[in-house]
């Protein structure tokens, strides 16, 4: 994410956080030490600040927290995506945006054009967690070729493993999976899983199953991802947006261990 891990602290430039005028948030864009004045404000700004004044605030190049602003975009757009409620304000700067001279812009409402037509694309890290603000790589992910047979081979694993012959190593060899960017990797993984939501809980199965350790874990109880020890102690914990992000950061961490012997 962008901004999320940013810390917060009592800002005197925003006298109210939860309901800041245009002048407070046009001083805060353009100070470049100033905190968020509270916790997850962006849902504030994403949710409440006239999108124009986003796009003005995100494309100016004197503003030092334009990627910020940016985000709030894509955040704005992939709610009203995802909870079906659409503003008609959002939609009409989307439309006048496309022809924005600034890139990142106009790539946004290229992109949001899309989304509207085709919501079964919404990914919650993609739009709200801030990751396609970062890329200006090709999206929809159908206008990349990065090999989907890779990430449909390493995703069944969970369904094939105990068939063929084959040992979980010698499975996930055959998937040849692209090992290069781990970014790349869990975006793809997790889309593949998005359209075929039932392989989470093969994996959570397949984790109960194979029971080895040291080795990752999945617990889709918590939608949580780490490390088992020898000792049964889970280490190196974290939890995630919903058990398809969970399941794609698992993969990303079994591939590497049962490839590699690495643990990530």
């Amino acid at each position: 994410m962008i901004w999320a891990a940013v810390p917060t602290c009592d800002n005197p430039t925003v006298e109210n956080p939860v309901e800041p005028t245009e002048t407070e948030i046009r001083a805060w864009a353009l100070d470049a030490d100033s905190l968020e004045p509270m916790q997850d404000w962006h849902l504030i700004i994403w949710g409440a600040v006239d999108p124009g004044l986003l796009v003005e605030l995100a494309s100016d190049p004197d503003s030092p927290k334009g990627p910020y602003f940016l985000w709030c975009l894509y955040g704005r757009v992939g709610d009203e995506v995802r909870t079906g409620r659409f503003d008609g304000g959002t939609w009409d700067v989307v439309s006048r945006s496309v022809a924005s001279d600034d890139p990142a812009v106009s790539r946004w409402a290229a992109r949001s054009m899309t989304l509207r037509s085709r919501p079964e694309l919404f990914d919650y890290e993609d739009w709200c967690g801030g990751e396609l603000a970062r890329r200006a790589d090709p999206w929809p992910p159908s206008e990349r070729d990065d090999g989907p047979l890779w990430v449909e081979a390493i995703c069944r694993i969970a369904k094939s493993w105990r068939s063929g012959g084959l040992s979980v190593r010698e499975h996930f060899q055959r998937a040849a999976p692209d090992m290069g960017d781990k970014t790349h990797f869990v975006a793809v993984v997790r889309r593949y899983l998005r359209s075929q939501p039932e392989l989470a809980h093969a994996w959570q199965d397949y984790v109960n199953d194979k029971r080895g350790t040291p080795s990752p874990y999945i617990d889709l109880r918590t939608n949580e991802v780490g490390w088992m020890n020898t000792q049964g102690q889970r280490e190196d914990v974290s939890r995630y947006q919903d058990a398809i992000d969970a399941t794609a950061q698992f993969i990303w961490r079994e591939a590497n261990w049962v490839l590699l012997r690495q643990q990530v």
